[in-house]
């Protein structure tokens, strides 16, 4: 998970109680504030002023803290204050299931770019993700994990390349990598190991 600074300022001269931070801070972008114990936490700040030594009478007595510092320095036994993450892609929904039905490194698909086919087979629905032709071994692309997010899927591949100057057979392949679920989805997104988009699907 990817942690981003955030920086709380508390006014010492007002009675902002630490709830209504957590709230602006909830509704900012894609953090996340989690509050645990709040209670707790202003009796530590005696619910309208931090701790005299945090007070910068240099910014009007703004006392400006960091989550870094919170985690750090503030957090008591059984009391975890604040966790601000930006959430990706694949952080979001629930789980989906599914059946590894394998991987091959020579299809028939000759585009350069990556791309995914879902098809029913039974009472199963088949999706296959493709890396796209390349020119040499050492590709791969294999599925692992897979998100429903509404009727919509969303599947995470690590793409796998040749490690840079490592001697590889100059014989073209198409890796691509099944799986099976036991629904189909009306739009399939494919992500990379660092949550690049890299394909979509419609069904029509």
């Amino acid at each position: 998970m990817r942690s981003h600074r955030v920086t709380v300022s508390w006014n010492c001269s007002s009675r902002s109680r630490p709830s209504r931070i957590c709230s602006r801070l909830t509704r900012a972008g894609n953090r996340t504030a989690v509050l645990i114990e709040l209670r707790t936490i202003e009796r530590l700040f005696g619910m309208s002023r931090p701790p005299d030594s945090l007070v910068d009478t240099r910014f009007r007595q703004t006392c400006r803290l960091s989550v870094s510092w919170w985690l750090n320095a503030l957090v008591v036994p059984g009391v975890l204050l604040m966790a601000c993450a930006q959430r990706g892609p694949m952080d979001v929904g629930s789980r989906a299931d599914y059946a590894d039905e394998g991987s091959t490194l020579t299809t028939s698909y000759e585009g350069q770019t990556p791309k995914i086919e879902m098809e029913k087979r039974g009472d199963r629905w088949f999706v296959t993700v493709y890396q796209g032709r390349q020119p040499s071994s050492g590709y791969a692309i294999r599925v692992e994990r897979a998100i429903g997010v509404g009727t919509a899927l969303r599947l995470r591949a690590r793409f796998t390349v040749p490690s840079p100057g490592s001697a590889t057979p100059t014989v073209a392949t198409s890796p691509a990598h099944t799986i099976s679920l036991p629904f189909g989805a009306d739009a399939i997104y494919l992500y990379d190991q660092d949550d690049r988009q890299r394909a979509e699907f419609v069904r029509p």
